[in-house]
């Protein structure tokens, strides 16, 4: 059996069926929450079951990791006490695989959280998180930074969400002792599921992906501000998020862009949503982290041109690819040039460079080798 321990988001229901499809009935998952009689926000699946906090740090629970093959960490911060002190209180032959996500890792490799941020963006951070900063650094305070660190050394595989994030992260950490591991939390049909019934079309722009600061909006306004956008909608998608930094950007983007901006606030049909982002010829993502893979390969299959910030190691895991994408910086030295649209051979270059990593056959050969390996590896 396999242990996955998961939160309750939108991309636990696709591991579930992955890891199903290559070990069928001898995976658990649970999900760490002291509301444990309150229904999932995300999860569809019933399979997927609570645990509290209490429990799942009692003697008995630890007792049963022994039964497992491997125990999966699927998102593992600084934040989540409950696991960390499972992976510390663990039998010692207890083999554990973290599934990084990115928000729980890129504070080490940047060296703090508001490294994520340019300036404007983290000027407006400061102004909102006065209180979330003294709790951080009082949790830094209590040792729960320390602690993080020494379970991340009892860490045997890690499976990031591109190859390159484990050095860079063994890098700034010495603690990861851990062996690569491949995995991806969707597949491109998945992906694309509902969109084949839309074309490519329109000269709108896609900016960011959710209502968190590592978006980076307000550059992004500020750079556009600058650029004769016509008819272009600049459409920011705002539904996922932080209230505060919602309410900010909708209030930013109007007074830059003016009856340009589109901000998408509410949710909306799934089918008038992807014929809103098909009508995106532009996709814009400032983040200085990996963010927004879904997103970024979904449009850039579809033939969207794709804009990242240099500094994004996405941006250059994709150059290193071959794949056409471009630099932020190139939109204000060249407008005409930057909104040029990719020619058929640059989309069918694009398509073969993501097919090559999450086609379904590819991600489901990841987590057969994921679990291969994590069973044959010694604790």
């Amino acid at each position: 059996m396999i242990l996955h321990l998961v939160p309750d988001e939108k991309f636990i229901d696709f591991a579930y069926n992955e890891f199903e499809k290559i070990a069928p009935g001898e995976n658990r998952f649970l999900v760490i929450s002291d509301q444990v009689s309150e229904q999932f926000k995300y999860i569809k699946s019933e399979q997927v079951s609570k645990i509290s906090s209490t429990e799942v740090n009692n003697q008995q629970f630890l007792d049963t990791l022994k039964e497992y093959e491997f125990v999966a960490l699927h998102m593992f911060s600084m934040h989540d006490r409950a696991k960390i002190r499972l992976v510390l209180n663990a039998p010692s032959k207890t083999k554990f695989i973290w599934l990084g996500w990115g928000g729980d890792f890129y504070h080490y490799i940047v060296g703090n959280y508001s490294s994520l941020f340019l300036e404007k963006t983290r000027k407006l951070w400061k102004q909102n998180n006065k209180k979330t900063r003294l709790k951080n650094f009082i949790k830094t305070l209590l040792g729960h930074k320390a602690n993080h660190l020494r379970a991340i050394g009892k860490v045997h595989y890690f499976a990031p969400v591109i190859p390159t994030e484990c050095n860079l992260l063994k890098s700034v950490l010495p603690q990861l002792k851990a062996e690569f591991a491949p995995f991806s939390y969707a597949n491109l049909e998945d992906m694309l599921r509902g969109l084949d019934q839309h074309q490519m079309e329109g000269q709108n722009i896609l900016i960011g992906n959710s209502a968190s600061y590592e978006n980076n909006h307000m550059e992004v306004f500020d750079l556009l501000e600058k650029l004769d956008l016509g008819q272009r909608s600049v459409i920011a998608p705002l539904s996922y998020g932080i209230p505060d930094y919602r309410d900010a950007i909708m209030c930013r983007g109007e007074e830059k862009l003016g009856k340009n901006f589109l901000p998408l606030v509410d949710f909306i049909p799934k089918d008038e949503y992807h014929q809103m982002i098909a009508s995106c010829s532009i996709v814009i993502m400032n983040h200085l982290r990996q963010q927004a893979m879904g997103n970024i390969i979904t449009m850039m299959y579809l033939g969207a041109k794709i804009f990242l910030n240099p500094k994004n190691p996405v941006f250059d895991f994709f150059q290193n690819e071959g794949a056409y994408v471009f630099s932020i910086d190139i939109m204000s030295a060249d407008q005409h040039k930057a909104f040029e649209p990719l020619s058929a051979e640059q989309i069918a270059q694009n398509r073969k460079i993501l097919e090559k990593h999450w086609s379904a056959k590819v991600v489901e050969e990841k987590t057969r080798t994921l679990i291969a390996m994590a069973r044959e590896g010694k604790a």
